[in-house]
């Protein structure tokens, strides 16, 4: 493999944060992208001011939180590592700055014609908009995102100039990307929940007819007291799998699969 090439340092910004994941993850320069999955060439040439080099094993896995996956091929243990869990430490509160950070990550998510048309609406620490959110959840979710100290709700700007934004809902997930992946490299941890009513979301928060409430999110940190019985730490450590590389992926026609190749 050809040693990365080296990306300029204002290309690059990290912020201090009083974090659980320790002076690597604070130390380590990471460049927010959306979809940084499909881009490892890009994770690899990301600069450690003290490495040198951003390498895999600068980002380790806490195994209180989760076991890694079982893969297929070699991805960055960053993305290996994000996962949502249910079990939030209530008693660790979110600094105003590390809020900031996750923001600043979303908003430098790419967009069709950097369009950006996400926007969030937030509840800080157990604030009144907190509470508000947490209203908007279904019961279930609102048993253990009541937990979190950060509730978010994603929210798409529909149309662009007058016209609709087809791709509104993808960017809007890019964005979330950015944040998911950035709250990982701090110790951190997001939810994304389907769960909640857009309706309620729009009537208590008074959201435009123009945007669309898309998807709600729990951002905290992992409560490592509950019990092993505890039903969301069960469910926390359940196996995570997914689909198959070459069930996903076309060539020629439908459904015709890539088989792979040396």
């Amino acid at each position: 493999m050809e040693p990365p090439v080296p990306i300029p340092n204002t290309a690059v910004k990290r912020f201090s944060a009083d974090d659980t994941c320790g002076a690597t993850c604070r130390d380590n320069r990471t460049l927010p992208g959306a979809l940084l999955f499909l881009h490892r060439e890009v994770i690899q040439s990301l600069k450690n001011p003290a490495a040198g080099t951003f390498q895999s094993d600068n980002f380790k896995m806490d195994p209180k939180f989760q076991s890694m996956p079982n893969i297929d091929f070699q991805i960055h243990d960053l993305l290996a590592s994000r996962w949502s869990p249910r079990s939030f430490d209530a008693n660790k509160l979110l600094d105003i700055a590390v809020f900031w950070q996750l923001i600043e990550a979303a908003r430098w998510a790419p967009s069709a014609s950097n369009e950006q048309p996400w926007r969030f609406i937030a509840g800080i620490n157990f604030n009144k908009s907190h509470g508000m959110i947490l209203s908007t959840l279904t019961p279930g979710n609102q048993e253990w995102a009541k937990h979190a100290p950060l509730l978010l709700i994603a929210v798409a700007k529909l149309k662009k100039n007058d016209t609709p934004n087809k791709h509104a809902f993808h960017d809007v997930g890019a964005a979330l990307q950015n944040l998911n992946l950035e709250a990982t490299t701090i110790g951190m941890h997001a939810h994304l929940m389907a769960g909640f009513s857009p309706e309620q979301v729009r009537r208590i928060f008074h959201v435009p007819n123009e945007f669309e409430p898309i998807t709600a999110v729990a951002v905290g940190y992992y409560d490592h007291s509950r019990p092993v019985t505890d039903k969301f730490k069960t469910r926390d450590q359940e196996k995570r799998v997914r689909i198959k590389g070459n069930e996903l992926v076309f060539s020629e026609k439908w459904d015709s699969p890539i088989t792979r190749q040396k």
